[in-house]
C-alpha cells in the first residue's frame, strides 16, 4: 500500500531514529569512542520514497531535501543519482 508523502516522512524519521540507535548501540558496545558509524540516509529514504503515492513524490522529495538536506541528504533531489551515506 502506498503512503502519503507525510506518511513517508514520518516513517522515514522513525527509520533513520532507528538505525541511529542500532549504530550508537554497536559504537559503545562493540567498537572505540574515536571510531565512526554509518548511517545511510540515502538509501533510508529511497526505499521509503518507493513507498510514496506517485503524485505525492515531489512533496515527499522537497520536504525531507529541506529539513534533512543540511546533515542527512546532499541538496542533490533524491531524483538523482544516491550520495554517499552519512559518516557520525
Amino acid at each position: 500500500m502506498k503512503r502519503r508523502a507525510q506518511e513517508g516522512i514520518a516513517l522515514l524519521v522513525a527509520q533513520l531514529n532507528g538505525e541511529l540507535a542500532k549504530q550508537l548501540a554497536i559504537l559503545l558496545q562493540e567498537k572505540h569512542l574515536y571510531q565512526k558509524i554509518t548511517i545511510d540516509a540515502a538509501s533510508l529514504a529511497w526505499k521509503v520514497l518507493s513507498e510514496v503515492l506517485d503524485h505525492e513524490a515531489e512533496q515527499f522529495n522537497r520536504r525531507v531535501l529541506q529539513v534533512n538536506s543540511f546533515v542527512l541528504l546532499s541538496a542533490v533531489a533524491l531524483g538523482a543519482a544516491p550520495r554517499d551515506a552519512v559518516t557520525v
